[in-house]
Formats: C-alpha cells, sequence, structure tokens
C-alpha cells in the first residue's frame, strides 16, 4: 500500500471511529484492510467491539468474537471496492452479517478510503439500499450521492451530505 493509500485509510478509520459513541456494541467483518484496523485502533474506549468471521483477525484487531444474543448498535464493514453507483463489493462474509443487521433495523456502514469507482458488472455487489452510508478519507456519504466524491473533490462533504 502507497503511503498515500495508508493515509486515506488511516483517515477514513478515524472518521468511521467518530460514529461512535460509548455504550454502543459495533460489530465488524474481518479484513485485513488498513481502514477497518485504524477504525479499531481509534475506538472509544466505552465501545464493545465484536465481529462475526475469521477469528485470528479479530484478536488482531482488538475484537472479541460475537456470540448469538450480542446487542448490535452499528456494523461497519471495510469494501473491496465501492462504486459510483452506491453499490459496493463487500466480502463475502459480510452477506449474512448486513441481512440480520436489516432485520433488525441496525444500520451498516462501509468503509471505502478511496472513494468510489466506475461499476465493474462482473462483481456482485451489495446495492446501495442496503448500505447506510459510505465513509471515504474526504467524507461520510450517503450511497446515492457517492458521486459526489469525485464530481465536487473540493467540497467538504460532511457538512453538505447529513447523513440524518
Amino acid at each position: 500500500m502507497t503511503s498515500r493509500n495508508a493515509r486515506a485509510a488511516e483517515r477514513c478509520g478515524r472518521r468511521a471511529a467518530q460514529l461512535l459513541d460509548d455504550h454502543d456494541t459495533l460489530l465488524i467483518v474481518p479484513s485485513d484492510g488498513r481502514a477497518l484496523a485504524a477504525l479499531c485502533a481509534a475506538t472509544p474506549a466505552g465501545v464493545t467491539l465484536r465481529g462475526s468471521g475469521d477469528a485470528a483477525i479479530l484478536a488482531r484487531l482488538g475484537a472479541r468474537v460475537s456470540e448469538d444474543g450480542d446487542t448490535t448498535t452499528i456494523v461497519i464493514i471495510e469494501a473491496i471496492a465501492a462504486y459510483d453507483d452506491g453499490s459496493c463489493a463487500l466480502p463475502s462474509a459480510a452477506t449474512p452479517v448486513i441481512a440480520r443487521a436489516r432485520a433488525h433495523a441496525i444500520p451498516c456502514y462501509v468503509l471505502a478510503p478511496a472513494g468510489p469507482q466506475p461499476r465493474a458488472d462482473t462483481l456482485q455487489p451489495t446495492p446501495a439500499a442496503q448500505i447506510a452510508a459510505i465513509l471515504t478519507a474526504r467524507g461520510t456519504y450517503r450511497p446515492t450521492m457517492i458521486v459526489r466524491h469525485n464530481t465536487d473533490p473540493d467540497l467538504p462533504l460532511d457538512d453538505v451530505i447529513p447523513l440524518s
């Protein structure tokens, strides 16, 4: 990873940590992504960090393996890729996590440090409607507005595109 990409991943992870409040329970889908590692490192002390999937990666990130019955208040997943239509290619372990979260009205956020790219028809992306927001190094976007990441490069989008 180049130093520019590493810095973008760090900013994206720290931005995601700002979404968390004390007493939240954050569920992550483990990956070796640098943004997810930055999020885990910046998670406030009062947040319970749990994960679903690879126990070795979860342990390295400081998360415990989630058990049935845990109360999750927010889900954050690092994208393989985010697309300019708001859909995202996510790790395969994310599919059941997103389905379970949606069934319980739990928001799912996606980390995409570099922002969106044109849609690749060969991948099976998660639809934009299943994602609460996409976090990039530059800002937080509703999936339907992620195209502004590339078209308005100087705009401070955190102030322009509120999540609520």
